[in-house]
């Protein structure tokens, strides 16, 4: 008689442990909601432009009866903070802020 046969993990024929890869296949993952992605974006922005154009233009003389208005060197500060915010929110924090609220981190 001949030995059984061995699979890569040691077991014979008929062993309980099966190799990985041969158990039933698993069922599909749904993924976030699409829309639920590109509202925690637009939201994300929003609030970034608003909360840093407000802060920026109270710290220049910026603001104005009807909000405010970031002219030069300001307006490319706030773009560059809102760049900077999506940046550090997505490699460092885990998400954004409304990311984290509509639960779309990845």
């Amino acid at each position: 008689m001949s030995e059984p046969e061995k699979d890569e993990k040691g077991g014979g024929i008929g062993s309980a442990v099966q190799p990985v890869g041969t158990s039933e296949p698993n069922p599909p993952v749904r993924g976030i909601p699409q829309w639920r992605i590109m509202l925690a974006h637009v939201m994300d922005f929003f609030t970034t432009f608003f909360g840093f154009g407000f802060l920026l233009a109270a710290l220049t003389g910026g603001i104005n009866e009807g909000g405010f208005k970031l002219e030069g060197v300001p307006a490319f500060l706030c773009f560059g903070l809102i760049a900077a915010y999506f940046w550090i929110g997505t490699q460092y924090a885990g998400g954004t802020i409304w990311q984290r609220i509509l639960r779309t981190r990845r």
